[in-house]
Order: structure tokens, then C-alpha cells, then sequence
């Protein structure tokens, strides 16, 4: 990453990642959280499509997601994954 930065900006992709990395600020721990928020979406998408279940992806986002409009979007993901699970279309 220190190289591709030093190529592109002399440092500064860098240093944002470092603070994404750490958390180190609001906005890197809310992208964070938006990275997760993202997995668990992967995860009903697949579960859609291909009829699995993924319950430690959402075990993960129920643990690690801490924002109350992520845990509005994981509840609604959540009463879909169940309606899905009611008409069987998640094993």
C-alpha cells in the first residue's frame, strides 16, 4: 500500500488508509461499519440466490454493527431472511 500511495500522492492514500485501518476518526469507523453492513448484504443476496445458509455473516453483523441506521437495515434484512426462511426458500 506504501508503494501504490507513493506512486499516486506521495503518501496520502496511505495515511487515510492507516486511519481506516485504526478507526482512528468518526468517518473511518463509520465506513467501517459500512463494510460490514455490506457483507451481511452479500450474504442475503447469496442466500437468495442460491438458496444457503450464511447465519455467521449475520451473526457477525449483529455483533459488530452498532449504528442505529445499520441495525435499522440489518432488521430489515433480517424480517426478509425470515420470510424467505417461512416459505423455504433458504435451507
Amino acid at each position: 500500500m506504501k508503494r501504490l500511495s507513493d506512486l499516486i500522492d506521495n503518501g496520502e492514500i496511505l495515511s487515510i488508509w492507516e486511519e481506516y485501518q485504526a478507526g482512528a476518526t468518526p468517518e473511518a469507523r463509520f465506513v467501517k461499519e459500512l463494510d460490514k453492513l455490506e457483507t451481511v448484504l452479500q450474504a442475503a443476496e447469496y442466500e437468495e440466490a442460491h438458496q444457503l445458509d450464511l447465519q455467521e455473516f449475520w451473526e457477525m453483523g449483529e455483533r459488530s454493527l452498532v449504528s442505529s441506521i445499520s441495525k435499522e437495515i440489518l432488521d430489515v434484512l433480517s424480517q426478509r431472511r425470515e420470510f424467505n426462511h417461512e416459505r423455504g426458500d433458504i435451507r
